[in-house]
């Protein structure tokens, strides 16, 4: 689940390819959906801050085709969010937590 969201942070980087937003975004939906039930107390509102940052970036994407440009247009927020410190922490933090505790979680 942590390395195909970690790979959002900057994604503006690749803003004028939608087809690579579109795989970055589809392989993060999936790998949060993926994780189910209550997450562990440590990560809880880690997991949150991902899941929210991410969703809206995703829905604002999704509307555009993927554009970078056109959901920038109509949301630039969600899309910034990605980029903000508070989502890059949250993602870091959730890492951290699964090298230490998932055997064979790689680094």
């Amino acid at each position: 689940m942590v390395t195909p969201v970690q790979a959002l942070a900057g994604i503006s980087d690749r803003a004028d390819d939608p087809a690579a937003l579109k795989v970055a975004f589809t392989g993060a939906e999936s790998a949060l959906a993926a994780v189910g039930g209550t997450p562990p107390t440590d990560i809880a509102t880690a997991l949150t801050t991902v899941t929210t940052t991410f969703s809206a970036a995703n829905t604002a994407l999704k509307a555009n085709a993927y554009s970078y440009k056109a959901a920038a247009a109509k949301d630039a927020k969600a899309l910034e969010a990605l980029d903000d410190p508070t989502f890059t922490k949250a993602t870091d933090n959730i890492q951290a937590w699964a090298v230490k505790n998932c055997d064979g979680f790689a680094k």
